[in-house]
C-alpha cells in the first residue's frame, strides 16, 4: 500500500462514545485510530471494544486512578506494528529525571508508542507513532502546571532520543492540551503568550538548522485558516457557536513531511467535547509484521481464543448445563411469584380504598385481607415497606415546589438556564441564572448574552 490513514481523537470517554467509535472502527477506511481520554479500565473492557475485526488493539491504562485518562490505538492488520510499548522510559533512561518523578509521569496511562516499518524506495525506515493524551494544567493546582511541563520535556526528551538513529522518522498524534497560536484559540487574553506550556510548545515547533525539528503539520499546511477548532465546551453549547480551540494535533519530523497529503478536521463527528483529526500520507510503503507485539489485546488471558469473550467463572470451574437449566427456572419462577404477590398488593388496597366508602362504615381487618389472600409474614413486610415508600414520596411531593422559575435574561428575553458553581471558593455549591443561548463571541447577537443573577 502507497497510502495511509490516521485518525486521532480525544473521545472523553470510550464507553459513552463507544457507538461512534465502533462504527468508525467498522468503516474500514483508516488504517491506524489513535484513541484518547478512554476513561476505561481494563476491566470494563468487553470482546467488542477488545478485538475489532481487522485491527489488533493496544492500550494503556492509569496505574493509580481508574476511569481516568487512558489511550489506545488500534492498527489495522495491513499495518500491523512490529513492537508497541506503553512508556517514554523503556532501556532505562532517565532523561534528566529522578526515579519518583518519572514513576509519577508514566502511572496515568497516557502513552502508547507503536513501531512501524516501511519502504523509501529500496531503504527501509523506521515509524514511531506516538499516542498521547497530555496532561491538563489546572488553574487551581500549581503542581499539575509543573506535572504537564514535565510531561513535555520528557516527551521530547524520548523524540529526539529515537531521532539520533538514522532512517527514523515520528509521528505524534493527540491531544496536546495547549493551543499554539492566537489563531488557534477563540478568545485569547492579554496574557495568552505568556503561557510556560505554549512557550514549550512553540519552541518545539521551532526551526533548526543543526537538527531536526518538528513540525505542526495542520497549520503548516493551513496557515491562515481561522476558526479551525477541534474543542469546545459543550456545556455551553459552545460548538454550536464555534467557539473553542485548537489542541489536537497531527505532529511529524521535518523529514517525515513529504510524506503527507493533507490534514482535515472530521467536525462532522459527533459524541465528545472534541472532533477527530485525520492524517493522509502518500507514497509511502508500510509493511506488515509477521506477529503481534505483546501488548495486544489477543494475549490477553482473560479472553478466550479468537473474537468471542470467555469470562473470569470459566476459568475457575465449568458450568454444568442441567444445573444452569435448573437455576434459570427457579429464577422464572420466583419472577412469577413476585409479580403475583404485587397483583395481591394492588387488589387488597383497592378493596381497602373500597370499604371506606361504603354506608355503613365496615372496616375489612388487615388480618382479614390476609388470609383471603394467604399471604406470609415476608410478602407483608414487603406490602407495608412499599406503603410506606409510596406515602413519603407524596409528602416530599407535597413539601417541594421544583427549582425556582428562570428569569428572562435581559439581552434576549428568553427563559435563563440555572446553573451550579463548581469552582472552590465561598460560593462553590450556589445556583445562579445565565443566558440560555450557547457560548460565543461578544459581537455575535446569537451566542450567549451577559445576563448573570444568582438564585435565592
Amino acid at each position: 500500500m502507497n497510502s495511509l490513514k490516521i485518525v486521532t481523537w480525544n473521545v472523553n470517554g470510550l464507553r459513552s462514545a463507544k457507538h461512534t467509535v465502533l462504527q468508525m472502527l467498522e468503516s474500514h477506511d483508516v488504517d491506524i485510530y489513535c484513541f484518547q481520554e478512554t476513561k476505561i479500565s481494563r476491566n470494563q473492557i468487553d470482546d467488542s471494544i477488545a478485538f475489532v475485526p481487522d485491527y489488533s488493539a493496544y492500550f494503556s491504562f492509569p496505574k493509580v486512578k481508574s476511569g481516568y485518562s487512558g489511550v489506545v490505538t488500534y492498527c489495522s492488520e495491513r499495518v500491523r506494528p512490529f513492537d508497541a510499548q506503553e512508556s517514554f522510559v523503556t532501556n532505562g533512561e532517565t532523561f534528566d529525571f529522578i526515579e519518583s518523578q518519572l514513576k509519577e509521569l508514566e502511572s496515568e496511562g497516557r502513552t502508547m508508542i507503536t513501531k512501524h516499518l516501511f519502504m523509501d524506495d529500496k531503504e527501509q525506515m523506521n515509524l514511531f507513532l506516538i499516542n498521547v493524551y497530555c496532561p491538563r494544567a489546572d488553574p487551581e493546582n500549581p503542581d499539575r502546571l509543573i506535572f504537564k511541563l514535565n510531561f513535555y520535556r520528557l516527551m521530547e526528551s524520548k523524540v529526539r532520543q529515537l531521532l539520533q538513529n538514522e532512517n527514523t522518522h515520528i509521528l505524534i498524534l493527540g491531544d496536546i492540551n495547549t493551543s499554539c497560536k492566537r489563531i488557534d484559540h477563540c478568545d485569547p487574553d492579554d496574557e495568552f503568550d505568556e503561557s510556560p506550556c505554549r512557550q514549550w510548545l512553540n519552541d518545539f515547533f521551532t526551526i533548526s538548522n543543526d537538527k531536526p525539528y518538528f513540525i505542526d503539520i495542520f497549520r503548516h499546511l493551513h496557515p491562515e485558516t481561522k476558526n479551525a477548532f477541534t474543542c469546545w465546551n459543550t456545556r455551553m453549547n459552545a460548538r454550536e457557536t464555534n467557539y473553542g480551540t485548537r489542541i489536537d494535533y497531527c505532529i511529524c519530523n521535518n523529514g517525515f513531511l513529504r510524506y503527507v497529503e493533507d490534514c482535515v478536521h472530521l467536525t462532522d463527528v459527533m459524541g465528545s467535547d472534541h472532533c477527530p483529526v485525520m492524517l493522509k500520507m502518500k507514497n509511502i510503503k508500510i509493511l506488515t509484521s509477521p506477529s503481534y507485539p505483546k501488548l495486544s489485546t489477543k494475549f490477553w488471558p482473560e479472553f478466550g481464543v479468537g473474537t468471542k469473550q470467555m469470562k473470569m467463572t470459566a476459568f475457575l470451574h465449568r458450568v454444568d448445563s442441567n444445573v444452569m437449566e435448573r437455576e434459570n427456572k427457579e429464577s422464572s419462577s420466583r419472577k412469577r411469584q413476585k409479580t403475583t404477590s404485587i397483583k395481591q398488593y394492588l387488589s387488597i388496597v383497592s378493596r381497602k380504598s373500597s370499604t371506606f366508602t361504603q354506608s355503613n362504615n365496615t372496616l375489612v381487618t388487615e388480618s382479614k385481607l390476609n388470609e383471603e389472600c394467604g399471604q406470609t409474614a415476608s410478602q407483608q413486610a414487603m406490602f407495608e415497606k412499599i406503603s410506606a415508600s409510596n406515602d413519603a414520596v407524596i409528602q416530599w411531593k407535597n413539601v417541594l415546589c421544583g427549582p425556582p422559575k428562570p428569569p428572562l435574561c435581559t439581552g434576549h428575553n428568553i427563559p435563563s438556564t440555572l446553573r451550579t458553581v463548581t469552582k472552590v471558593g465561598p460560593n462553590r455549591g450556589r445556583q445562579f441564572f445565565v443566558c440560555s443561548r450557547p457560548v460565543g463571541p461578544r459581537n455575535d447577537p446569537t451566542s450567549q448574552c451577559g445576563f448573570f443573577k444568582w438564585a435565592k
